[in-house]
This record gives structure tokens, C-alpha cells and sequence, in this order.
């Protein structure tokens, strides 16, 4: 009776774990096509208000898009992320991995701001500093761009691996 009883806690352990693990799959697959949709979302919207920031003549627009649309819509994305609870340890680093893009994306959106804020598109005193510092701004706002795109290749195949995609 004892050796039942031990058999069917251990069946019931099991099922729970299964139970569980198969409910994490299900939060871990929802919240890559969260961050799939909204990512596809946010790179048609921040196209769109890069054109409108290219074609405007007037920088207080153009710092009004990115701070007052661009980075408070990244911070509704950073929320979407961070509200999936994941019990596994590769899924919630593949959050914190996302999570940590979508800072990346907020510096790249930071560094524009502050370029723009910074740099008038013509130097009328002919100041060599202005060009060192444009430059320098250039290559912070390159490096983010590449270090962005990196994160996200990686965020696709870390859940490629996990998912056996």
C-alpha cells in the first residue's frame, strides 16, 4: 500500500511538473509573438516617423517625435515584455535578452535625440570642433545601431534554439 501511495505521488509530481512546463511553453511562445508583433509594429511606425523627422524643418518637431512618440511607445513595449511570469531558466533569459534590446533601442532613439538637439545641420563658424564632435556622434549612434541589430539576431536565434524552430 505504502509503495501505491509513493507511486502515485510520484505520478502526480510528474503530471504537475508536465502541467507546469507545458504552461510555461504556452507563456514563453505567447511572449515571442508578442514581441515579434510588436516589434514588427514599432519598426513600421518608427519608419514612418523617421521619414517625418528627415522631411520637417523644425528640430522642436522633430525632438517632439522622438521623445513624446517614439521612446514612450518603446516603453509600452518594454511593459508588454516584462508582464509574461516564465519559470525556466533559458526562457527567462531569453526576456531578460529582449528587455535588454529594447533598452538598446531606447539609446539608439536617446542618441538621435541628442544629436539632433545637439548639431545643427550646417556649421556657419567654420568651428573644427563641430566636425570632431558631429563625428564622434555619428560613430556612438553607428556603434548603437549595429550593437541594436546584433541583439536582435540574437533574440531570434536564442529562441530558434530553444523552441527547436
Amino acid at each position: 500500500m505504502k509503495k501505491l501511495l509513493a507511486l502515485c505521488s510520484i505520478t502526480i509530481i510528474v503530471l504537475i511538473s508536465v502541467g507546469c512546463s507545458s504552461q510555461d511553453q504556452e507563456t514563453f511562445n505567447s511572449m515571442y509573438e508578442a514581441f515579434e508583433r510588436n516589434h514588427d509594429e514599432i519598426e513600421t511606425e518608427f519608419n514612418e516617423n523617421f521619414e517625418q523627422i528627415e522631411s520637417s524643418d523644425n528640430r522642436d518637431e522633430q525632438l517632439k517625435i522622438i521623445y513624446d512618440e517614439m521612446i514612450p511607445r518603446l516603453e509600452d513595449f518594454r511593459m508588454t515584455i516584462s508582464n509574461f511570469t516564465l519559470n525556466t531558466e533559458d526562457h527567462t533569459a531569453l526576456q531578460e535578452d529582449m528587455l535588454n534590446y529594447i533598452d538598446a533601442l531606447q539609446k539608439l532613439l536617446e542618441l538621435n535625440g541628442e544629436f539632433n538637439r545637439s548639431f545643427h545641420t550646417a556649421n556657419p563658424f567654420g568651428d573644427s570642433n563641430f566636425s570632431e564632435g558631429v563625428t564622434q556622434m555619428q560613430e556612438k549612434i553607428e556603434s548603437q545601431e549595429s550593437d541594436v541589430t546584433r541583439q536582435y539576431e540574437n533574440i531570434i536565434e536564442e529562441y530558434e534554439n530553444i523552441s527547436g524552430q
